[in-house]
């Protein structure tokens, strides 16, 4: 599931949650907005501005970020992120959080290492006599 998620992803990126936002809109849908601190980026590019991860009230994964809310801002997590674009035109993305334990770092690391090396080819000439 793991190597599946990162090949999706077009972010994969360990961070820590700094702030966790409550936003209420006119409709009164609640989400939650994740700020985070960023530390390796294993694969594609953080957005300017750095990262927010928002998740909506009817959104699959709001009920494990309302339940562990607290969880959430003293954990350091390997965040998966797929870019989509909204209906009014603004890119967002969904989100898979794992806790970047070592045994997750490890995965990530060999899996991200491996597809790296099968996309790169090193020749190596050797030197003429002399």
């Amino acid at each position: 599931d793991l190597h599946q998620r990162m090949d999706m992803s077009d972010l994969v990126v360990v961070v820590t949650v700094a702030t966790l936002r409550t936003d209420v809109d006119p409709q009164q849908r609640t989400s939650y907005g994740l700020v985070t601190q960023l530390f390796d980026v294993f694969k594609g590019q953080v957005p300017d501005g750095g990262l927010t991860l928002c998740v909506s009230d009817d959104a699959i994964g709001y009920a494990s970020i309302d339940r562990d809310k607290q969880r959430v801002l003293t954990q350091r997590f390997v965040a998966l992120v797929k870019w989509y674009r909204k209906a009014d035109g603004t890119v967002a993305g969904h989100f898979h959080l794992a806790l970047a334990s070592e045994a997750v770092l490890d995965r990530v690391r060999s899996h991200l290492g491996r597809k790296d090396s099968t996309t790169h080819t090193i020749i190596e000439r050797s030197s003429p006599s002399s």
